[in-house]
Parts: C-alpha cells; sequence; structure tokens
C-alpha cells in the first residue's frame, strides 16, 4: 500500500496531539499539532521572564539640585527641659486659732495633699478676739503652731514623764491619727522640727517597725516613762 493510500484511510482527527509518523511537516503545522497546555504553558513562562525583566530594570536616579539643597534646613529645636525650670508649686493657708490648736491642726491635716512637699503651708495664727496676727509666715509662725501643737498633745494625748507614748482616745479614730502623723512629718520637713519628747520605741516603731526595736530600747523607754511616778509614789 502507497503512502497515498494509507494517509487516506487514517482519520485526520485522530492525528491533534498527537506526532505524524513519516509525514514530513513545516513548522507552520507543527504548532498545529501541539498540544493546548504546552502553548499555554510557554505563554506563562515568557510572561514571567517579562516580569522578571521588569523588576530587574530601575530608573536612574536623579541629582537634587544645588539650590533646593542649599535652601534646606535640618531643624535644631531644643526640647530640653530649661536649666532655669522649676517644678510648678501650691500654696496652701492654714488658719489655726490659739484656743484651739491641736484641733484645727488636726482637721488641717486630715487632707493628704499637705503631706506633698510641692504644696508649701502658710499659716496664719486667729487670737482669742477672732481676728488674724499681724507676721509674716516664714517659717517663725509654723514653728509657734507645731510647738503649741504638741504641748497640748503631751498633755491630753500621752501618758509618761520623761518620755511620752500616745494613749487612746474614744474621740480619736483612724483619720486623725494619720493627721498627726501628718503633721510630724511636715514639720521635720519644712523647719526640721521634732517632738523630742515621744517615746523613742514609738518613733522607732512607726519610722521602721517594731523589729529595730531592742529589749534594752524598750526597757529603757519603759523606765523613762514611769521612774518619776515611781518616786513620787
Amino acid at each position: 500500500m502507497t503512502q497515498d493510500a494509507l494517509a487516506d484511510e487514517l482519520d485526520t482527527s485522530d492525528l491533534v496531539g498527537t506526532a505524524t509518523v513519516g509525514v514530513p511537516c513545516c513548522p507552520e503545522e507543527d504548532v498545529q499539532f501541539l498540544d493546548c497546555g504546552m502553548v499555554t504553558s510557554h505563554q506563562n513562562e515568557t510572561q514571567s521572564v517579562n516580569n522578571e525583566s521588569s523588576l530587574l530594570y530601575q530608573e536612574p536616579m536623579q541629582e537634587v539640585p544645588d539650590d533646593v539643597i542649599a535652601n534646606y534646613t535640618i531643624s535644631t529645636t531644643d526640647y530640653s527641659m530649661p536649666s532655669s525650670y522649676e517644678p510648678q508649686t501650691s500654696s496652701r493657708t492654714l488658719k489655726i486659732r490659739r484656743v484651739t490648736v491641736l484641733k484645727d491642726m488636726i482637721t488641717s491635716f486630715k487632707d493628704g495633699s499637705l503631706l506633698n512637699s510641692d504644696v508649701k503651708i502658710h499659716v496664719v495664727m486667729i487670737n482669742g478676739r477672732g481676728k488674724e496676727e499681724l507676721a509674716e509666715d516664714n517659717g517663725g509662725v509654723f514653728r509657734d503652731v507645731l510647738s503649741a501643737f504638741w504641748e497640748e498633745f503631751y498633755d491630753g494625748c500621752t501618758i509618761g514623764e520623761d518620755e511620752k507614748a500616745p494613749a487612746l482616745r474614744h474621740d480619736f479614730k483612724h483619720e486623725d491619727w494619720e493627721a498627726v502623723a501628718r503633721i510630724f512629718i511636715r514639720g521635720f520637713q519644712d523647719i526640721q522640727f521634732f517632738p523630742f519628747k515621744i517615746s523613742k520605741c514609738v518613733l522607732v516603731t512607726a519610722l521602721y517597725g517594731e523589729h529595730f526595736v531592742s529589749k534594752d530600747m524598750l526597757l529603757a523607754s519603759f523606765k523613762a516613762m514611769f521612774q518619776k511616778m515611781k518616786g513620787n509614789s
């Protein structure tokens, strides 16, 4: 059988996607016999290569003109705190009556903000006739008030002789004792006023804790509190 007869008997539709046997084909005809999936893959590879080429290409950097550089200024604003800076302070004026120093001081120092050292305290004394005493408080008025306060506190709120320990009172609540502690702290901070008659054991316990009180200190304070009372008996 000749090649022409063999070609006539074969269905040309079966030749799509397959290679021809013994029949030479031109390049244009070869493209028709390529599988569709192969053509799509070839197109994707070509597109990927083009994308990579576009990524590798970069435009050359442009030089900045000299006039732009000359007019450009760097901010030199100094945001640091000036050396002359002082924290804002507030002042509080306390009007204390001489006849009721203990009561007025405790009432005033129930305000916890007075423990803040930034709050400056000005004291105005009120005499027995209800008028303000003419005195400028540069520390001296506050010292006089503290002296009068602690003397009244010794007499009415403590027990003991040479050393005095605070005594519980039915009219003193928790906030009253807190006010006494604030008076003690501000007096020492502002004018170094120290109530030296208060028992050493009481002060050490309040400032550092009971475990700092030794047996010798406790015995000495006890003798100082009641030694004169024993001698009088």
